[in-house]
């Protein structure tokens, strides 16, 4: 019997970032899905199946906060990953997620919250 390869949805406005993130997860045997912006990472939640979120919390002109919150709502496993102020993702989001700081091994990350 074969299990289904997990599948995590990276959501980072950084190119560079999102392929070296999805290229280190899909090391471990997970597919990945990258969206860069908060309309295709809503998209995705609406349209997807997947089993955890990865999320810079700065998108250039916009947060993930959103995104967070759907997430929340749906009962998917996420976590931020920024260079941001834990703090201030906290009381920007008023969500009492993980937060992970940049640089950031995306695989271990990946690993952990699927664990949790």
């Amino acid at each position: 019997m074969t299990h289904a390869a997990k599948t995590i949805l990276i959501v980072e406005d950084d190119p560079f970032i999102a392929l070296d993130a999805a290229d280190t997860i899909e090391g471990l045997g997970m597919d990945c899905i990258i969206a860069h912006d908060c309309k295709s990472a809503l998209r995705y939640i609406e349209s997807t199946t997947f089993d955890a979120a990865l999320l810079d919390f700065n998108l250039g002109r916009e947060s993930s906060v959103s995104i967070a919150h759907r997430l929340e709502a749906a009962g998917l496993p996420y976590c931020f990953i920024s260079g941001h102020d834990p703090h201030q993702i906290k009381a920007e989001s008023g969500l009492d997620s993980k937060i992970f700081t940049k640089p950031a091994n995306y695989a271990d990350i990946a690993h952990r919250i699927l664990s949790a």
